[in-house]
């Protein structure tokens, strides 16, 4: 399930206000009055908050948006962010965040699950698909269910936004 959280920072990073916290916050007992006043780079992984920091830096200096994605972990649950940074004009001490939270990693697919995406996503029908890889309807219709438990949407529509946000159709053909 994505969500949308919407945080204000300081001039120094720190949360001064976050509409909602992701799942995986909620679930690790994490509340709003845990969040304000913490650094905002405080909530990425290690190995990532030179570039958060570094992100946060250019939007400050030089106005403008600036768009990253990044990953957290809390209490064993991996999160990927699609972060858009914005500095306000208004009032200037303040800088809006629009976070989108993708939950889960990754999920590890097959030669065959990247093709199906990639039939999927250039408006293949499942016969089509069926008929292009030699395989039943049958066996389509499965791997796309499995597929879209994997990345924990509810249609192909769904199915393939996410796999297209992931990075995962890049470089991918149809003809494998």
């Amino acid at each position: 399930m994505r969500q949308r959280i919407c945080l204000a920072l300081d001039h120094s990073g720190t949360i001064v206000y976050i509409s909602d916290l992701s799942a995986a916050a909620r679930r690790s007992g994490l509340t709003e009055r845990n969040v304000v006043g913490v650094k905002f780079w405080d909530f990425t992984e290690p190995h990532q908050r030179a570039l958060v920091r570094q992100r946060f830096s250019e939007c400050v200096m030089d106005g403008g948006t600036v768009v990253y994605d990044g990953q957290s972990t809390i209490e064993g649950v991996e999160e990927t962010w699609n972060v858009r940074l914005t500095r306000l004009d208004e009032p200037a001490a303040y800088l809006a965040v629009a976070v989108q939270v993708f939950p889960g990693e990754l999920p590890h697919l097959s030669q065959a699950d990247h093709r199906t995406l990639r039939m999927l996503a250039d408006d293949f029908t499942i016969e089509e698909m069926a008929k292009s890889i030699r395989t039943s309807v049958g066996t389509v219709t499965n791997r796309l269910h499995r597929l879209r438990e994997k990345f924990r949407v509810r249609t192909n529509h769904g199915l393939v936004a996410a796999a297209a946000r992931l990075g995962v159709l890049v470089g991918v053909t149809a003809s494998g």
